[in-house]
C-alpha cells in the first residue's frame, strides 16, 4: 500500500469514528433531555390534525401538551377537551345567552395560558360564560366550526369573530382548504433559505435537544445579533405584514356578512405589526382603515382595539418580544376593550 492510500485509508477510519462519536453523542444529548425535561420533548408539544367531524384542523381531543418558543417568550401548557377545543368548558352545554369566540392562533391564546386569554378576561369581567372554539384556522376553518359546534348541542348567541389583518383577509376561493395560520414562516428568498427553514422547522418538531439548544442560545444577546445578522435567526420583523388587495377585502368582507345573517357576529379585529414596525406603515393603515369600511358598509358590528393598543404610544408592549402574538398584557387590554364595546350595546 502506498503512502497516499495509507493516509487516505487513515483519515477515512478518523472520519468514520468522529461521525459516529458525533451521532452517539447527539442520541445521548436527545434522549438526557427528553428524560430530564420532559418540557421540550417534542411528543409533548401541541398536535394538530384534522378532526373528522369538524372537517376542519383542531387540537388532538382529550391530549395535554405544551407550547414553548426556543427564543425563551414562553413554556405554556395547553389542554385540548374532549371535542378538540382548549376550553375546559364544554360547548355541547351552552345556549344562546352564552357568548362564543371564534378566530384563529390569537384567539386561542398562542403563548399565553388559558386562563390569561382574552375570552377568559371578558368572561370574568362581564361574569358570562364565554366558550372559546379558537384554532389555527382562518375564515373557511372558522365557518364549519359553527356547524361542528351545533352538531354537539351548541345553540348560538353572541360570536365574537376575531379577524387577523396578517392573513385572514384574502381571495377565499370555493374549494381552498384552509392553512394553518401559526406560527408564521418568513418569506424566503432562495433555495438556501428554503433549505435552512426545512431543517429548523424539522428540528424544532422533532428535537428537543435542538429546542433547549436554541433556547440556551437565544439568551446570549452578541451570538443572538450575529445570527441574525448571517440569516441563521429571522426576527418577527421579517414576517409579512399583511396588505390584501381591495378584492380580498371585498371578498373577505362578503364571507363574514353572511355569517353575521347567521350569526349574532360581532368581528374583532387584530391589528397588524406592520402598522408599526417595516417600511410599509401608511400602507398598512389604509388597509386596516379599508377592512373596517366594508364590514361596516356591510352591516357587520366592529371592534377596533387599535386606539387602546396606541395609547402611550408603546403598542408593541402588549406583544411578545420575538413573536407577533399577544402577551397576556395583550390580552387583558383586549378582553377589558370586548367588555366596555360589548357591555354599551346592551
Amino acid at each position: 500500500m502506498t503512502g497516499l492510500a495509507r493516509t487516505g485509508a487513515s483519515f477515512g477510519g478518523k472520519a468514520a469514528v468522529f461521525l459516529l462519536s458525533t451521532a452517539v453523542s447527539v442520541f445521548i444529548a436527545e434522549w438526557s433531555v427528553r428524560l430530564a425535561l420532559p418540557d421540550y420533548d417534542p411528543a409533548g408539544q401541541v398536535v394538530w390534525q384534522t378532526h373528522p367531524r369538524a372537517g376542519t384542523v383542531l387540537g388532538q381531543p382529550g391530549t395535554t401538551a405544551r407550547q414553548i418558543k426556543n427564543s425563551g417568550d414562553y413554556n405554556v401548557s395547553v389542554r385540548f377537551n374532549r371535542h378538540g377545543f382548549r376550553d375546559r368548558q364544554d360547548v355541547s352545554t351552552g345556549h344562546d345567552k352564552d357568548m362564543y369566540v371564534v378566530g384563529d392562533s390569537f384567539a386561542f391564546g398562542w403563548g399565553v395560558e388559558e386562563s390569561e386569554r382574552f375570552s377568559n378576561v371578558l368572561a370574568r369581567l362581564s361574569n358570562e360564560r364565554v366558550f372559546n372554539l379558537a384554532a389555527s384556522l382562518n375564515i373557511d376553518g372558522y365557518e364549519k366550526l359553527f356547524p361542528y359546534a351545533e352538531s354537539l348541542g351548541a345553540k348560538f348567541g353572541h360570536v365574537v369573530l376575531s379577524l387577523n389583518m396578517i392573513d385572514d383577509v384574502r381571495r377565499y376561493a370555493v374549494e381552498e382548504v384552509e392553512t394553518l395560520t401559526s406560527p408564521v414562516v418568513p418569506p424566503t428568498r432562495n433555495g438556501l433559505d428554503i433549505s435552512l427553514m426545512t431543517v429548523k422547522n424539522f428540528l424544532l418538531r422533532e428535537s428537543a435537544f435542538y429546542l433547549l439548544m436554541t433556547q440556551s442560545l437565544n439568551h446570549l444577546q452578541p451570538l443572538r445579533r450575529f445570527l441574525i445578522s448571517v440569516g441563521i435567526i429571522k426576527t418577527i420583523n421579517e414576517i409579512s405584514s399583511g396588505l390584501p388587495d381591495r378584492d380580498a377585502i371585498s371578498v373577505t368582507a362578503d364571507r363574514l356578512a353572511a355569517l353575521d345573517r347567521r350569526y349574532d357576529l360581532t368581528v374583532l379585529l387584530i391589528p397588524s405589526r406592520g402598522l408599526w414596525v417595516g417600511a410599509r406603515r401608511s400602507e398598512t393603515r389604509e388597509v386596516h382603515d379599508r377592512v373596517i369600511r366594508a364590514l361596516r358598509e356591510r352591516g357587520v358590528t366592529v371592534i377596533d382595539p387599535l386606539p387602546e393598543l396606541e395609547k402611550g404610544d408603546n403598542p408593541l408592549q402588549y406583544h411578545f418580544r420575538n413573536d407577533g402574538h399577544w402577551n397576556p398584557r395583550g390580552h387583558r387590554l383586549i378582553g377589558e376593550v370586548l367588555q366596555n364595546a360589548l357591555s354599551g350595546d346592551k
